[in-house]
């Protein structure tokens, strides 16, 4: 055990190829991570299928990748359990879980539709990361105006959203620009922030937690623990540049103008893009005609570095 590792996590079987993908981009030209370990957390049924995919010669990934079950839990368990056709579900802790069974000290924990475009041994060799123990990506709509989210109790990034007071956690304004709903990879040394992940796998299984918060999300709950159990540190952020959405024009949308459809998001570390989130899609069902919105004016681009993504995922 030790080191560095990355760590996915998921409990549904459509997105262990999204995870192949992922891990396939490891050893990419441009990531150039090839040898860094993996473990893939899934439910007990899952694991015989997790074991069979990524033994196959296409993941070309010379790092290990080692599948491993989640833990069955006792019925009747105040944990935020809910039984549904003889199973449990544990909603909104799976993440969080894992980071507490790792056998890993520093990991990046990613979602399985995340592919990474930059090497992760320069974040976890950061300055940042060695000092904050805890480096969260950049989020899309923490800043955005409350009219825009489509939250019951709004966003966790607002100093007066309810969660503060519930936890007696005084509300730090770097969190404004910090992912709400789940930006799908956060950097953790757990020599550090074990105590942080302990709390965040409480929060995320506390009922009022998962009424208040959006989608019970990890990443609330794990930014919310690291204010929490080091109230004198704030903790990092990927890049202060947002993510940009990657989609497609609309022309014949109902509305007067064009509208924009989004696909997927792209994640920067030190002005470049490090990351690429999908939705309801993989890498592989992107449409080539992406584009970045808005447009960048500085340089940073990304549609390159997607295509590129793109071209070494499908091998």
């Amino acid at each position: 055990g030790g080191g560095r590792g990355v760590v996915i996590a998921t409990e549904e079987w459509t997105a262990l190829h999204s995870a192949a993908l992922a891990i396939r981009m490891l050893s990419s030209p441009f990531v150039r991570a090839s040898r860094l370990p993996v473990e893939v957390f899934v439910s007990q049924p899952l694991h015989s299928m997790c074991e069979m995919i990524f033994r196959h010669p296409k993941i070309r990934h010379r790092g290990t990748v080692t599948c491993r079950a989640f833990a069955e839990r006792e019925k009747g368990a105040d944990d935020g359990a809910e039984e549904e056709g003889g199973r449990v579900f544990f909603f909104g802790s799976r993440r969080t879980e894992a980071l507490l069974h790792t056998s890993f000290d520093q990991v990046l924990l990613l979602d399985p539709n995340v592919y990474l475009m930059q090497n992760p041994n320069e974040v976890f060799q950061s300055e940042a990361f060695k000092t904050q123990g805890v480096v969260f990506g950049a989020g899309v709509f923490g800043s955005a105006c409350k009219g825009y989210a489509n939250v019951v109790h709004g966003l966790t990034s607002w100093p007066e959203h309810i969660i503060w007071k519930m936890t007696g956690t005084e509300w730090e304004d770097d969190i404004e620009h910090g992912q709400d709903i789940d930006d799908g990879l956060m950097f953790v040394d757990l020599t550090k922030r074990y105590a942080t992940a302990v709390f965040a796998q409480w929060l995320c299984s506390q009922e009022f937690v998962r009424k208040v918060v959006e989608r019970g999300s990890e990443q609330a709950c794990m930014k919310i623990a690291a204010l929490r159990t080091h109230p004198d540190e704030t903790f990092a952020l990927l890049d202060q540049m947002p993510p940009r959405y990657m989609g497609l024009e609309n022309r014949e949308s109902s509305f007067k103008s064009p509208t924009f459809e989004g696909r997927a998001f792209v994640h920067y570390y030190q002005n470049k893009p490090f990351a690429l989130h999908t939705w309801s899609v993989n890498i592989l069902g992107l449409p080539a005609s992406l584009r970045l919105h808005p447009s960048p004016s500085d340089g940073s681009g990304g549609e390159e570095a997607v295509a590129a993504a793109a071209a070494a995922a499908a091998g």
